[in-house]
């Protein structure tokens, strides 16, 4: 999104999800920014984003995290300093109706996959089913002459999903663990050795490859979209820490030498979203920043498309895969047709 505000002539203003500081380099999360000269609390990952923009509209939802040494730094209720906010994942289906009051509209297709440290099982490729049998049952998983074994204590893989409220942990937990992580998957390491803790160290934070770069048997699922962003510098940093991308079913993650590019025949595929306020899409002629930066009322076409599905070489430039213009399709570019949470706004 930092390539398509920065090419979208001011209409589109952008925070990270956290920034690092320091050499090496330390991720910060939770820190204070200004936002319309209001000092708010960074959200990190898609549901604190999503939460901070429903109190920005008027919704009195509950942000702890927003409560930092004390202090709360929570988005004011009804400011309206922010309007939208980027998601991994899509809505619950329960929440998703026709009269929602947020619209989720989809700008580009990612990718995920399964990293590790470098050289670590290397040439291995594990399947949908695998991962499934590793990250829900904690079951060994043979592959050729190699045995994952994900028991704690005592096995030889260390399993991380991504921080809590991240969209890829939401998607990665959907794809792999749909009746939830089993008791062997961890989002949090120690800082020193990346061993697997359950309080205190450090967070695994999504799209970061620090926990492999400390932990050779470390494996944590990794945005294709955001691995080819950082080895090519279109990211605001490079994170990867030396990850290196896995197969999924004998299907590489790239094409393999840079420029990168994220596989388009990569199995595991996800739409990446910015929601809006629905009350902002007014229809035809686009009268606000909201409808000219997101939404495209012919989807397929280029008439009235917004800067945020055109600029498609900052959109392939971050790893995303274009959708497709097929008017048909639920996922094209500027579509408004996913609304959800109808009840959000008193």
């Amino acid at each position: 999104m930092q390539a398509l505000s920065a090419g979208s002539s001011g209409l589109i203003e952008n925070w990270h999800a956290s920034r690092e500081v320091g050499t090496p380099p330390v991720t910060v999360i939770h820190d204070p920014i200004v936002v319309k000269g209001v000092t708010i609390t960074r959200p990190n990952g898609s549901s604190e984003g999503r939460d901070a923009l429903f109190r920005s509209m008027g919704a009195n939802v509950t942000t702890s995290w927003a409560v930092q040494g004390g202090v709360d730094r929570s988005v004011p209720v009804g400011s309206g300093i922010l309007g939208f906010a980027r998601s991994s994942s899509q809505p619950p289906s329960a929440e998703v109706s026709a009269s929602g009051d947020v619209t989720y509209i989809p700008f580009a297709l990612d990718a995920v996959s399964w990293a590790t440290a470098p050289g670590a099982l290397s040439g291995v490729s594990l399947t949908v089913a695998q991962l499934n049998s590793l990250y829900e049952d904690c079951a060994t998983v043979t592959v050729g002459a190699t045995t994952l074994n994900p028991s704690q204590p005592g096995g030889n893989v260390d399993l991380f999903a991504p921080q809590s409220g991240s969209g890829t942990r939401s998607f990665w937990q959907t794809t792999v663990a749909p009746a939830g992580f089993g008791p062997c998957v961890f989002d949090r390491y120690n800082t020193t050795t990346g061993q697997p803790v359950t309080t205190g160290g450090s967070i695994n934070q999504e799209h970061d490859g620090t926990v492999t770069s400390l932990n050779a048997t470390a494996i944590t699922p990794y945005s294709i979209a955001q691995w080819v962003a950082q080895a090519n510098g279109t990211a605001s940093s490079d994170r990867r820490h030396g990850a290196v991308l896995h197969q999924i079913a004998g299907v590489n993650a790239t094409n393999g030498t840079g420029p990168f590019t994220t596989n388009p025949n990569f199995p595991v595929t996800r739409p990446v979203f910015n929601i809006v306020p629905t009350a902002q899409l007014n229809g035809l002629p686009k009268n606000n920043n909201t409808e000219f930066a997101f939404w495209d009322p012919t989807p397929g076409t280029t008439a009235d498309a917004p800067p945020t599905c055109t600029n498609t070489s900052a959109i392939t430039s971050l790893g995303f895969i274009l959708l497709t213009a097929n008017p048909t399709d639920p996922w094209n570019c500027g579509d408004a047709a996913l609304r959800a949470y109808p009840n959000l706004l008193p």
